[in-house]
């Protein structure tokens, strides 16, 4: 489960810090409000593409982390196995992306295993 997302300088968004409680959460709002650009993000953190326009205009990097809940998914024997925590964090700049999990340098590949 999703309990924190952060993104900084990703499209429109300058910064963004989001904390998810246990149970059921929803993020609405207005047509053009920027849910999809949320959902872009969190796409990048599960290793897809990144794209270097996506990086807010005028900044040299964005970056995006999140924390997972994994307890409910039977996947901490492999977390352990392999020596990670349980958050991804990605900085995108224009000429390079780091994917990380645990603080490890990864790639997009990697994080999708993940």
């Amino acid at each position: 489960m999703l309990r924190s997302l952060y993104i900084q300088n990703y499209a429109l968004i300058e910064k963004l810090d989001i904390s998810f409680e246990t149970g059921f959460s929803v993020i609405t709002g207005e047509t053009g409000a920027g849910k999809s650009i949320i959902l872009g993000a969190i796409g990048l953190l599960l290793g897809q593409r990144a794209d270097v326009k996506a990086i807010r205009h005028g900044a040299s990097k964005c970056i995006i982390e999140a924390r997972f809940d994994i307890s409910a998914y039977g996947m901490r024997p492999f977390f352990e196995e392999n020596e990670l925590e349980y958050d991804i964090k990605s900085d995108y700049c224009r000429n390079y992306c780091h994917c990380r999990c645990n603080w490890s340098t990864g790639n997009d590949a990697s994080i999708r295993t993940v």
